[in-house]
């Protein structure tokens, strides 16, 4: 369990924001205006998106750290280009990966009974819909257990992508729950959200992320061992410790 509450954490990125917003804001607007440019051009989200949506993260944990934000930073990660980018792949791909036994279960369900999808029982209607839930658990604690990642090498860009799954993976282990808490006392942002017609996701975004970041911040000093690791990387005074040797929370 985490040493602050979700109420704290909140509390915390409240006040980081607080005379910030307008910044924060045109940050998410930024990003966002760049990200649907890319789209248009293409492999352009694939090739900007990871690197820029890092760069967004970079922002608030700098500004979680208490340290001088720009809006300059949401582009540092462009200077790790390739560690950025394949950060991003190797999330996405794990997450794709835990998707697809929902896939293959409902391709394979559809095909058994396309004959006689409409004659289904409600027994075995509730027999998919449970199977199906029980289905999507899977990506969503892979999600949750990957969460970290982006926040690992915005921290420090040096951080192969590799390392950062496996710190991530690692710190996670036993706050699962308290991230998928935390999502979840954001909920009526998200309505909000729907229905402003994503208008308060400019809001909610900043929020959501910062208080992400004192949720990060937090395990690095509730796990001094994989702080220093993180902090190691292309920090000579600061040799790096072999992962392997690294048990605190398996």
């Amino acid at each position: 369990m985490l040493n602050v509450s979700i109420s704290e954490l909140k509390a915390r990125a409240w006040q980081d924001l607080s005379g910030r917003w307008g910044n924060a804001v045109l940050v998410t607007l930024l990003v966002g205006l760049i990200s649907l440019g890319a789209a248009f051009v293409p492999l352009g989200s694939l090739l900007i998106g990871g690197p820029l949506s890092i760069g967004f993260v970079v922002y608030f944990v700098n500004m979680a750290k208490k340290m001088d934000v720009q809006t300059g930073l949401i582009f540092t990660p462009f200077n790790k280009y390739g560690n950025a980018l394949l950060t991003y792949f190797l999330r996405m791909i794990l997450i794709l990966l835990a998707t697809s036994p929902i896939i293959i279960y409902v391709a394979i369900y559809f095909l058994i009974h396309s004959t006689d999808i409409e004659s289904l029982s409600v027994a075995q209607g509730i027999g998919f819909t449970i199977t199906l839930l029980v289905l999507v658990i899977i990506p969503i604690y892979v999600e949750l257990r990957l969460a970290l990642m982006y926040y690992i090498v915005s921290d420090n860009l040096e951080v192969p992508a590799d390392k950062a799954l496996e710190l991530s993976w690692k710190m996670m282990s036993g706050h699962v729950w308290d991230l998928f808490v935390l999502t979840l006392s954001f909920i009526l942002w998200y309505f909000l959200g729907i229905f402003t017609f994503g208008i308060a996701f400019l809001w909610l975004m900043p929020y959501y992320t910062a208080t992400v970041a004192h949720f990060y911040l937090e395990l690095k000093n509730l796990y001094p061992e994989y702080a220093e690791v993180i902090d190691g990387y292309g920090n000579p005074d600061k040799p790096i410790e072999p992962m392997d040797t690294v048990y605190v929370n398996e």
